[in-house]
């Protein structure tokens, strides 16, 4: 179930997507949309965070917020951890109001030696491989996502092996199949671009940098379930990271 302010954010996003609030235009002030939303002012400003990681608005201090239009796609960390019938790659381009487009592939097949490092499997192991060449509809592709999934859990939840894992993918069908509570761990990084990758068009040519993202998930008792390797394009994808504090709000006085 989505939090109150995850709530308020979709309703905002989705005025900015669909022109009801327009590219350079102030936001109605924070009572302004508290009493539209039937919320208290705190629940707006966590609202207006989420859309300034996701590269939506910017806040200056002395006017307003205001709508932005950014120059690249931007997946925000609690893309992932959000919970509803989209996450990640989905939710993030729902969310922009773009039309997907997954073109996949699915195998069993050894491993590479690092996926089967991080999922404590012998070298040499098969696993379950999910390969994507996602983007925009009519557009080159903008990213390449390959999964990995141990064949002991894949026996556990045989829909990861069809073309469609269900609404929610395959985080959720890890968390239906007792898995959760799941952790998630993500290593970022950038490298040049391969042949395969400036043939795709995720890249322009060898002088030009993707980022990579080696995500791992981990079941409730610490045990790496899933893999996922990710390979954007750095002219039209972003990452953004967001987080809570953990300290104690101050006693009032």
């Amino acid at each position: 179930m989505q939090r109150k302010f995850e709530q308020v954010a979709d309703a905002i996003r989705r005025k900015i997507v669909d022109g009801t609030y327009a590219t350079g235009e102030r936001l109605p002030n924070e009572d302004t949309l508290a009493n539209e939303h039937q919320v208290a002012r705190p629940t707006i400003r966590q609202a207006l965070d989420q859309l300034r990681a996701e590269g939506r608005i910017v806040t200056r201090s002395s006017t307003g917020s205001f709508v932005t239009r950014p120059a690249r796609l931007r997946r925000v960390s609690t893309d992932l951890s959000t919970p509803g019938p989209d996450r990640g790659w989905w939710l993030m381009m729902r969310q922009s109001g773009l039309e997907p487009v997954s073109k996949l592939t699915v195998q069993t097949a050894a491993a590479p030696p690092d996926v089967t490092d991080l999922l404590g499997l012998d070298h040499g192991a098969s696993v379950l491989i999910r390969h994507r060449i996602q983007g925009v509809e009519g557009e080159r592709p903008m990213q390449v996502t390959i999964s990995y999934v141990p064949l002991d859990v894949v026996e556990r939840i045989p829909v990861l092996t069809e073309d469609s894992t269900g609404h929610g993918g395959g985080i959720r069908r890890l968390e239906d199949a007792g898995f959760a509570p799941l952790s998630f761990e993500e290593i970022v990084g950038a490298r040049r671009a391969t042949t395969e990758e400036i043939d795709l068009g995720i890249a322009a040519d060898e002088t030009e940098p993707v980022l990579t993202a080696t995500g791992i998930t981990y079941a409730h008792d610490g045990r790496p379930v899933h893999v996922m390797l990710r390979t954007m394009s750095t002219r039209r994808m972003e990452l953004g990271f967001k987080w809570d504090s953990v300290g104690q709000a101050p006693e009032a006085r």
